[in-house]
C-alpha cells in the first residue's frame, strides 16, 4: 500500500470510518434491557451528536466530494475530517460513560476543526469563526460559572449540542447552498 496515495486515505475515511463509527453509535444508542428511564437527558444528547455525525457525512460525501475533486483536495482535509469523525464519536463515547464535561469540549471545539479546512471560502471562514466562539464561549463561560455536577453538565450539553445540530443543518442546508457552493465550484472544480 501507498501511503500517500490521497485516494486511498480519502476511501478509509469516508468509506469505512464514518460509516463504522457511525454504526457505533447506533448500536451503543439500542437499549439492552428494559426502557424504564431510556428517554432521559443523556440519550436525547447522543441522539443529537448522531443526526450531526450524519448531516456532516451528508455534507462531506454529497456535498464536498462533488465539488472538490481529491486531487485539488489539501491532506489538510482529509486529517480535519478524521480528527472530526473521531471527535465526535468521542463526545458520543463520554456521554455514555457520564464524562460530559468532556464531550463539551469535544463539540464546543467541532467548529474550529471545520475552520481548519473551511478557511480558504471566505464565507464559511466568517461561519464558522462566530460558530466555534460562541460554543467554545457558552463552555467556557459555564465551567467557570456552575458547580461541577453531572446533571449540570449534562443539561447545558444537551442545549449546546441541539443548538449545534440546529446551527450545521443551516449552515450545510441554507448558507452553504446559498453563499458557499458557488465559490466552491469557482474556485475547486
Amino acid at each position: 500500500m501507498n501511503l500517500t496515495d490521497r485516494n486511498d486515505w480519502d476511501d478509509f475515511v469516508y468509506i469505512l470510518l464514518y460509516p463504522g463509527l457511525l454504526g457505533s453509535m447506533i448500536y451503543e444508542l439500542i437499549p439492552k434491557e428494559n426502557l424504564n428511564g431510556y428517554l432521559n437527558t443523556a440519550t436525547y444528547i447522543r441522539l443529537a451528536i448522531i443526526l450531526f455525525y450524519c448531516i456532516d457525512f451528508l455534507h462531506l460525501y454529497a456535498d464536498m466530494k462533488k465539488v472538490i475533486k481529491n486531487e485539488l483536495r489539501p491532506w489538510g482535509y482529509v486529517t480535519c475530517d478524521l480528527i472530526g469523525s473521531v471527535s465526535l464519536f468521542m463526545a458520543f463515547i463520554f456521554v455514555k460513560t457520564k464524562n460530559p464535561e468532556y464531550s463539551l469540549i469535544l463539540l464546543s471545539i467541532i467548529p474550529f476543526i471545520t475552520l481548519v479546512y473551511k478557511w480558504k471560502v471566505k464565507p464559511d471562514r466568517w461561519f464558522f469563526s462566530i460558530f466555534g466562539i460562541i460554543s467554545s464561549s457558552l463552555t467556557i463561560y459555564f465551567f467557570i460559572e456552575y458547580p461541577i455536577e453531572l446533571s449540570y453538565y449534562e443539561e447545558f450539553l444537551q442545549y449546546l449540542s441541539l443548538g449545534m445540530v440546529t446551527i450545521y443543518m443551516y449552515y450545510v442546508f441554507i448558507f452553504y447552498e446559498k453563499r458557499s457552493k458557488k465559490v466552491y465550484i469557482e474556485n475547486f472544480s
